[in-house]
């Protein structure tokens, strides 16, 4: 019996070595990391202008927070509202304190309608903030945010 679970035992670990280094392999490749976050209600706010508007990202309100991996270089948003319209949004990023709360100042890293047309760049080990408005946007984006989830798609 024991010569029977030493060949099962090397099969299963096989599998679990090839499953781990195909993983990594497709994150090194460019497929990313991917995060969800939903949001209640919309930032308060001139349409995102400076960075700046109502944002509680712990709770929801007004923006979304995900932190990032020291690695990882660009995102990809997409924003599903209960609306069923596009939303404006900008992908937002500290000036100073990563991890710090409260009053900050804040670097707009891009602005967009409904989901990005292109990868951000981004700071890795840095969070990132994606403020959604009560609004259109300024380019003619028609949507005004509800409440919604956040797919971000983070990549080196």
């Amino acid at each position: 019996m024991s010569r029977l679970r030493i060949p099962l035992v090397a099969v299963m670990a096989g599998i679990l070595i090839a499953g781990t280094v195909s993983s990594q392999f497709a994150e090194a490749k460019g497929a990313g990391r991917t995060a969800v976050a939903t949001y209640t209600s919309p930032a308060l706010g001139l349409f995102g202008q400076g960075g700046f508007g109502q944002c509680d990202g712990e709770d929801g309100v007004g923006c979304v927070l995900f932190f990032t991996r020291p690695t990882e270089r660009q995102v990809t948003v997409k924003v599903t509202d209960m609306s069923g319209q596009p939303v404006y949004a900008t992908v937002v990023q500290n000036k100073g304190n990563p991890g710090g709360y409260g009053l900050q100042q804040a670097t707009v890293k891009g602005e967009f309608c409904g989901k990005t047309k292109k990868p951000i760049s981004i700071k890795g080990g840095q969070r990132v903030a994606v403020y959604l408005y009560e609004g259109p946007g300024p380019d003619g984006c028609p949507g005004i945010a509800t409440q919604g989830t956040v797919k971000a798609t983070f990549t080196r």
